[in-house]
């Protein structure tokens, strides 16, 4: 079988609603040397029987391949199964309820080609609420660039890029050459997933990063997307926590490997304090795990985590990891609180 020049990746999860508009703004491209990727992340609205069905034509042709995981992987375990399941030379994330505009793929692609880019960094963005026909337009990068423009290789300035937000973290406004995502380890092996740190990742290692100033994504964020979930509940913490240690000893990694930050132990810190401020504020504080105090309940599942790493020498990261955050509550530190009790009906 023919190697695609693009792989087109769609994480799905509870999309029946809007899978068919994402699915045919692919099938719909100029460019038409692709597949389509959907990995369902067991949802429970019927999303993968509706793409089985829908497209069971491209689906037996080889044009889209649709897989089930094993497990609800998350948004991050799914875009790592993705890449490995993709072919193509390059490789496009897709939203399961996002759509691309009909040149995207082909304006991407023949920039790639042109400039042999590692990465091809699309700036802008149009922003359409969903059941709405009005886009907003958006541009998400401080660092603009009104022509295609290979970026430098100055690793000074490729670190301005990520700390002021001169390029947007997010992936699926890039295409990525596959090899070079894979070669680097970058989805597969960082831990905590995010865009903050992998684009930290791609932005320093990549050897051609070009941007373009034209919009080829259109955002639709449904009322159930990962950015407008409720809070969950505190069984999370273990995770994060352990996503917050992981993610350091990664970073430690990338540390090693680029020069820029070997011998600079300030920008390392730097680094490590702007992804845990962004971390916390979204995972912890966002979530408000500790508006009612430290509860047995999380006081329990700190310590577990903080056992688990750091031995018998656990209590003091533990305290001062209930402390950063039961203060913004204003609430007693040392004082354990029941955990309150669920309503009975």
């Amino acid at each position: 079988m023919e190697v695609p020049a693009i792989s087109v990746l769609i994480p799905m999860y509870n999309r029946k609603h809007c899978i068919e508009d994402c699915v045919n703004s692919v099938l719909n491209q100029t460019f038409k040397d692709f597949e389509i990727v959907i990995r369902d992340n067991r949802s429970e609205d019927g999303s993968f029987e509706f793409v089985q069905q829908r497209y069971a034509k491209e689906i037996s042709a080889g044009k889209i391949k649709l897989k089930l995981s094993f497990k609800n992987l998350g948004e991050f375990g799914s875009e790592n199964h993705l890449l490995l399941d993709a072919a193509g030379k390059y490789v496009q994330f897709l939203h399961s309820d996002d759509i691309l505009l009909p040149n995207a793929l082909e304006y991407l692609y023949e920039c790639a080609k042109t400039y042999n880019a590692d990465v091809v960094h699309a700036q802008s963005f149009f922003v359409l609420p969903m059941n709405s026909n009005k886009a907003a337009a958006s541009s998400l990068d401080r660092h603009r660039v009104n022509k295609i423009t290979v970026m430098s290789n100055d690793p000074a300035q490729r670190f301005s890029e990520w700390i002021d937000n001169g390029t947007f973290w997010d992936v699926q406004y890039n295409l990525f050459n596959r090899n070079f995502l894979v070669d680097n380890e970058i989805f597969i092996e960082v831990p905590g997933g995010s865009s903050l740190t992998l684009a930290l990742w791609w932005l320093m290692l990549a050897k051609v990063f070009v941007k373009v100033p034209a919009p080829v994504y259109v955002r639709r964020d449904s009322p159930d997307s990962l950015t407008n979930k409720k809070p969950v509940a505190t069984d999370k913490i273990e995770k994060i926590i352990t996503g917050f240690i992981e993610l350091y000893r990664k970073l430690d990694q990338l540390f090693d490997k680029v020069e820029y930050f070997k011998d600079n132990p300030k920008i390392q810190y730097s680094i490590k304090a702007h992804c845990h401020s962004i971390y916390d504020g979204w995972n912890m504080n966002r979530l408000a795990f500790y508006k009612d105090g430290i509860t047995e309940e999380i006081n329990e599942t700190v310590e577990k985590v903080f056992k688990k790493y750091f031995g018998n020498d656990y209590a003091y990261p533990a305290l001062l990891f209930n402390l950063a955050h039961v203060l913004p509550f204003n609430k007693s530190f040392e004082k354990i609180t029941p955990a309150p009790t669920p309503p009975h009906f």
